[in-house]
């Protein structure tokens, strides 16, 4: 078996596993939805997989519409987000705004 042949028997059981949950499998949907709870939420505020242990989505499919420019700005936070989550660091204290 090839590692591509492994990569897509994974993607494959992984789908079929989201299927299961109930999870629609949509070939137009772009994307995991808004995070948080509710249909069509995959994943939660976390950013874990609903139903699935140990695992996180942590990329730009978690936006639930794709910005008009360029997304290596917001994939980066979502990215240092979920860093920080994984690690179990607070998130920072909010700063006061002067005006």
């Amino acid at each position: 078996m090839t590692d591509l042949d492994w990569q897509h028997e994974i993607c494959e059981a992984f789908i079929a596993g989201a299927v299961g949950l109930g999870i629609p499998r949509n070939p137009d949907y772009n994307g995991a939805s808004q995070p948080g709870v509710g249909y069509p939420s995959v994943v939660s505020d976390e950013l874990k997989v609903h139903g699935l242990q140990n695992l996180r989505v942590i990329d730009a499919s978690v936006m639930p519409n794709m910005p008009s420019a360029n997304t290596y700005s917001a994939t980066m936070v979502i990215a240092e987000k979920g860093s920080d989550l994984i690690r179990g660091k607070a998130a920072p204290a909010p700063v006061a705004l002067s005006a």
